[in-house]
């Protein structure tokens, strides 16, 4: 339902909260439609948090693949996170081998 009404993605898209962004969310959960209907809406990239989190932190902390993929194709840096991890030194971490290959090819 989410993916196929425009209305409900807006809705999405400017919710604000200071722990969080849409992108942050979808991204963390995997959502890799998702991700690419945010961005598609205009969705910032490489939005912090007030922690520094960006969609590309999360999702490589949690292994989506995927999601990390679509995020580098569509411009995501590696900033870092308000402690200086990043999302290579996360992934590293969490032992998420493709994702750091994938973060290195990009050259984040």
């Amino acid at each position: 339902w989410f993916t196929h009404n425009d209305s409900c993605l807006t809705f999405f898209f400017v919710k604000d909260d200071p722990l969080s962004s849409p992108l942050g969310i979808a991204a963390g959960k995997g959502h890799t439609e998702i991700v690419e209907k945010l961005i598609s809406a205009g969705a910032v990239i490489n939005y912090q948090n007030k922690n520094g989190a960006t969609a590309l932190f999360v999702a490589s902390k949690k292994g989506h693949l995927e999601v990390v993929r679509l995020l580098l194709e569509s411009g995501a840096k590696d900033l870092p996170y308000k402690d200086g991890r990043t999302a290579m030194s996360v992934a590293r971490t969490k032992g998420h081998q493709q994702i750091v290959k994938l973060l290195q090819q990009y050259k984040v």
